[in-house]
């Protein structure tokens, strides 16, 4: 979606929308990022041994979601993780 066409509280509640999805899945939240607050950051789900987070990006005037996610818990703890490709 262009980036003009995107209000905050669309880009929000799309984020909404995949975290509920990761939640139905059996993904739980864990409250293990010590950078969260500071950084901005969404919260940090666990699925299968995975961490994962969503956010948003502009590329090219396009906004998109961004799943990232680590397998290593200390990385996951400081908020560092990888986009899912």
């Amino acid at each position: 979606m262009k980036t003009r066409d995107c209000t905050a509280g669309f880009l929000e509640k799309q984020m909404q929308c995949a975290e509920k999805m990761l939640e139905k899945h059996g993904a739980v939240m864990q409250e293990i990022n010590q950078n969260r607050e500071r950084l901005g950051q969404r919260a940090t789900y666990l699925y299968r041994d995975v961490y994962y987070r969503i956010d948003h990006a502009e590329f090219n005037d396009e906004e998109f979601l961004i799943i990232s996610c680590v397998d290593i818990q200390k990385y996951a703890s400081i908020g560092l993780m990888e986009d899912v490709d």
